[in-house]
């Protein structure tokens, strides 16, 4: 599809989002950037190619990526997307402290951004804070029901928790979501 319609900005989004889903992280982030540029560098579209260095792990490049969505707002209140990107780059970077920061500031702008309630739940996980973090997966999936990335989230969740029944349950579900997810 990508190829029969290059400017189609949805087609080279769901090319890159399955580049990076499958490990070919170059790739992902030449076709995310080509995203961004036909959606005219939408803040949506360029956190998309700073989830690539989130993939990733790479603290340096999440920061990099996240610049144009923090400098174009000079002076003036950071967008959700720049806040929630800074979040993520901060959970790359394990501070979960200076994440949560940015996700109240994004959740009280937009209460049911999933983007940013995945994240929330993350930083919860990171700290081992179990109910906190099942409950902001859990809004999540309420806002979201057709994403896996809650289930997916929980499963991780109650297994590291020593909760194996109840991993095994938020990881079939997130199969039966969507079974063509590599994690």
């Amino acid at each position: 599809a990508t190829k029969a319609a290059r400017n189609d900005v949805g087609a080279a989004r769901a090319l890159g989002r399955g580049l990076l889903r499958a490990g070919r992280y170059r790739e992902a982030e030449t076709e995310l950037r080509r995203a961004a540029r036909l959606a005219r560098n939408a803040p949506e579209a360029v956190f998309a190619v700073a989830s690539v260095a989130f993939a990733q792990g790479d603290y340096r490049r999440a920061q990099a990526a996240c610049r144009p969505l923090n400098s174009s707002v000079r002076g003036a209140t950071p967008s959700v997307w720049a806040r929630l990107c800074s979040a993520r780059t901060f959970l790359v970077w394990n501070r979960s402290s200076r994440a949560f920061e940015e996700l109240e500031a994004a959740l009280a702008v937009e209460p049911q951004n999933v983007d940013a309630l995945l994240a929330l739940g993350d930083a919860h996980r990171l700290r081992a804070d179990v109910p906190n973090a099942e409950q902001a997966y859990r809004r999540a999936a309420e806002a979201a029901p057709g994403r896996s990335e809650s289930q997916l989230g929980l499963g991780r969740l109650y297994a590291a928790a020593g909760r194996r029944d109840d991993a095994i349950a938020a990881l079939r579900r997130a199969v039966a979501i969507d079974a063509n997810d590599p994690e």
